[in-house]
C-alpha cells in the first residue's frame, strides 16, 4: 500500500516574506551595479562637465525620473551643471519650476542642505525629491538632486542618493585639482614658449600650439625662431617624451640651452651633440625629439639636424609636398654614445617650410604613415598666406576634435621678390643683417653686379642705421624700405617715424657722405610723420634683370 503526502498549500505569509526577500535582493544588485557604473562614469574623464552629465544620464531613469546636480561657484553663485530627464517624464520637468536652475543659493532648498550638511526631503504635490548636499574638504561643493513624480519610498532612497552624493564629491574635487595644476602647466608653458615670432625682414613665420585635450596632461612642445648674428636663422622644435610640469620645465631649458648655443655661432650638429650631454650629464629621466637648423636668409640654404623626430615637410610654389630625408639621429637624452650630422635641403622664395610634431600626425587610432600622407596632402591643398596655411593643416589633419597629444607646428617662407619690395622693419640693430640678405638677393635679382651691390647695401644700410638711431621714442617702433626697378637702375626709399637732427659737433654725421658717395642721387626729405632718404643708383649694361 503506498502511502501519499498531499501537497500542503504555503502559508501567505512566508510568500510575502520570499518575494520581499527577492525584491531586496533584486534593489541590492541593482544599487551594486549603479554604484559600479556611477564609478566608473565619474573616473572616466576629468572633464567636470562629462563626469557629472555622465552621471545625471546614469541616475535618471534608472533610479529617479530626474537629476539634478548643481555646484557652487567661486563667487558664491549656483550653477546647474548637470541635468538629466527621463524621456518620459519630458513634459512634466518642463513645466515643474523647481526643475529649472536657482537664480540665487539662499533662495532654494540647496541652502538648507548646504548649511545643515544633511539630506532634505522635499514632498510637493507635483514632485518630491531628495536634496543631497556634495561635500568636500574646504566645505560645500554644491548639491544632487534626485527627483520623483511620486512620493519617495523611504530611507533606502536617501541612502542611495548619499553614496552618489560621496562619490560625486570626490570626482569633482578630483576634477578641480586636475583643472588648477593643468592651468599651471599651460601656464608654465605658454611663458617658456615665444610670445612672439621676430619680425625678420624677407622672412614670413607663423606658428601654432594647441594642448592636448581636457584629459590629457600637458607635455613638452616647443619651437623658437632665432634671429642669429648675420644672414642666419635658427629654427627649432622639440617635444618633450613625458608629461607634467617637469615635462614643461625641461622643455625651456632645452629651448634656453638650444638659443645659448646657437649664439655661440655652433653648427646644428654641434648644437645637438651639445643637448644631448646637458640631458645625459643632469641625470634626467626625460629625452626629447629634436629638429634644429639654420636657414640662409640669402641664399635659402637650410642645414639641419633632426633628433628622433618627424621629418620636415618642404611645400613648393607648384603645390608639390615632399619630406625632408638624412640628418637622423637618436632623440636627445637617450644615448651616450649618440653622433649627429647635418644634412642640407633649398628653400627658394615661394616655398613654405613646415616642422611640427608628432601630435599633429599621430595618435591612438591613426598610425604614423596614414598622419603623414594626410599631413601631406593638406599642406598641399593649403593657402599661399602663411597663418591662413597653419590654421588650413591644423583644421584638415587635427580637426575640431580634442587632440590626443600636444601640437606644435612652425611655418616658414622666404619672401618672394618682384621688381618692387617693400619692407617694414623693426627699428632694432639686429634687423639689420637679415634686411641686407634680403636686399642683396633683391639687387641680384635686378641685375646688379657685386659691386654694385656692395655700394648700394652700404648706402642703404647708413640710412637704416640712421633710421634705427632716430626712432621716434623708447617704444617698440618701425621704419619702411620700398625698393624699386626703374628704367636704368634702381631706387630705395628708407621712411622712419623719427625726427631729423643736425650733426652736433664732431659726433657722428658721417653717414650722409657715405650715401652720397655710393649712390647717384641723394635726397632726405623730413616731415612732421619722420623722415624719408631717396637713393637712386644706376646699374651698369652688364647686369641682366632676373625674370
Amino acid at each position: 500500500m503506498k502511502w501519499f503526502r498531499a501537497a500542503l498549500p504555503v502559508p501567505r505569509q512566508t510568500f510575502e516574506r520570499e518575494r520581499a526577500a527577492r525584491q531586496a535582493a533584486e534593489a541590492a544588485g541593482a544599487r551594486l551595479a549603479l554604484f559600479a557604473d556611477a564609478t566608473k562614469a565619474l573616473t572616466s574623464s576629468f572633464d567636470l562637465n562629462v563626469v557629472l552629465h555622465d552621471l545625471a544620464r546614469l541616475v535618471a531613469p534608472a533610479f529617479a525620473d530626474a537629476c539634478l546636480i548643481d555646484l557652487i561657484e567661486p563667487d558664491g553663485s549656483i550653477r546647474r551643471a548637470a541635468t538629466a530627464v527621463s524621456p518620459a517624464h519630458e513634459a512634466w520637468a518642463a513645466g515643474l519650476e523647481a526643475l529649472r536652475p536657482p537664480a540665487k543659493l539662499h533662495e532654494n532648498t540647496a541652502r538648507e542642505a548646504l548649511s545643515s550638511r544633511s539630506p532634505q526631503v522635499i514632498n510637493e504635490a507635483d514632485y518630491s525629491a531628495v536634496v543631497v548636499p556634495l561635500k568636500g574638504r574646504p566645505g560645500g561643493l554644491g548639491v544632487l538632486w534626485l527627483v520623483q513624480t511620486s512620493p519617495w519610498a523611504g530611507p533606502a532612497t536617501v541612502d542611495l542618493a548619499e553614496e552618489l552624493a560621496r562619490r560625486a564629491s570626490i570626482a569633482v574635487e578630483n576634477a578641480r585639482l586636475f583643472a588648477r595644476q593643468r592651468t599651471v602647466s599651460e601656464t608654465l608653458q605658454q611663458s617658456l614658449l615665444p610670445e612672439r615670432l621676430p619680425e625678420i625682414p624677407g622672412l614670413t613665420t607663423a606658428a601654432r600650439y594647441v594642448p592636448g585635450g581636457p584629459d590629457i596632461d600637458i607635455g613638452g612642445d616647443w619651437y623658437d625662431v632665432i634671429q642669429l648674428p648675420g644672414a642666419g636663422i635658427g629654427l627649432a622644435l622639440g617635444d618633450v617624451v613625458g608629461r607634467g610640469e617637469r615635462a614643461a620645465a625641461l622643455m625651456g631649458q632645452l629651448r634656453n640651452a638650444v638659443r645659448a648655443y646657437a649664439f655661440e655661432g655652433r653648427s646644428p650638429a654641434e648644437i645637438i651633440d651639445r643637448v644631448n650631454g646637458l640631458l645625459l650629464d643632469g641625470s634626467s629621466d626625460y629625452m626629447a625629439t629634436l629638429i634644429f637648423g639654420v636657414l640662409d636668409a640669402e641664399t635659402g640654404k637650410f642645414c639641419f639636424v633632426n633628433a628622433g623626430h618627424p621629418p620636415p615637410l618642404i611645400i613648393t610654389s607648384a603645390n608639390e609636398a615632399r619630406f625632408l630625408e638624412g640628418g637622423n639621429g637618436p632623440p636627445v637624452g637617450s644615448l651616450p654614445t649618440a653622433r649627429y650630422t647635418e644634412t642640407t635641403a633649398q628653400l627658394s622664395p615661394g616655398m613654405t617650410l613646415l616642422l611640427y610634431t608628432d601630435g599633429l600626425v599621430e595618435n591612438r587610432t591613426t598610425p604614423l604613415d596614414e598622419g603623414l600622407s594626410r599631413l601631406r596632402h593638406a599642406a598641399i591643398e593649403g593657402p599661399d598666406d602663411l597663418e591662413a596655411f597653419c590654421s588650413h593643416v591644423m583644421r584638415r589633419v587635427v580637426g575640431t576634435m580634442p587632440c590626443d597629444d600636444d601640437v606644435a607646428l612652425l611655418a616658414v617662407q622666404l619672401m618672394p621678390l618682384g621688381d618692387r619690395l617693400h619692407l617694414t622693419v623693426p627699428a632694432q640693430p639686429g634687423s639689420l643683417a637679415p634686411l641686407r640678405a634680403t636686399l642683396r638677393r633683391w639687387l641680384m635679382r635686378a641685375g646688379a653686379s657685386e659691386l654694385e651691390a656692395y655700394e648700394v647695401l652700404t648706402a642703404c644700410g647708413e640710412a637704416c642705421t640712421n633710421a634705427i638711431r632716430h626712432a621716434s621714442g623708447p617704444l617698440r617702433t618701425e621704419f619702411e624700405i620700398e625698393a624699386t626697378i626703374v628704367e636704368d637702375g634702381v631706387e630705395i626709399r628708407v621712411h622712419d617715424q623719427g625726427t631729423w637732427r643736425e650733426r652736433r659737433g664732431d659726433v657722428g654725421g658721417r653717414g650722409l657722405p657715405i650715401i652720397e658717395a655710393y649712390v647717384d642721387e641723394f635726397e632726405v626729405t623730413p616731415s612732421p610723420s619722420g623722415t624719408e632718404v631717396r637713393m637712386r643708383r644706376r646699374l651698369s649694361a652688364d647686369g641682366e634683370l632676373v625674370r
